[in-house]
């Protein structure tokens, strides 16, 4: 009796040993057909995170002239008619 005991385990531990490698054979293969895909997602990513970081270096670009004395002057005289300390302003007529 305690050797039919002994080949039940044996049995039962072989089985198991044969699900565990299918397993990871199975997983094995998924992820290398899987990563030629992540690789390429990757790459765009990567490109796209490029654009983004130029884009923002712009923006901030923009920021600091905005903030600039010299934006500051030229949106003055161009949008609110403003002028500088002892300017006179000229208007043509038109005939």
């Amino acid at each position: 009796m305690e050797q039919k005991t002994l080949i039940s385990i044996v049995k039962m531990v072989t089985v198991a040993a044969v699900l565990l490698v299918s397993i990871l054979l199975i997983s094995l293969i998924y992820n290398l057909v899987m990563i030629p895909g992540q690789e390429k997602r990757n790459k765009a990513l990567e490109a796209e995170l490029a654009n983004n970081e130029a884009y923002l270096e712009y923006l901030e670009s923009r920021i600091q002239y905005s903030s600039s004395d010299i934006f500051i002057e030229r949106y003055a005289r161009a949008y609110l008619g403003l002028l500088a300390p002892g300017e006179v302003l000229f208007v043509g007529v038109e005939e």
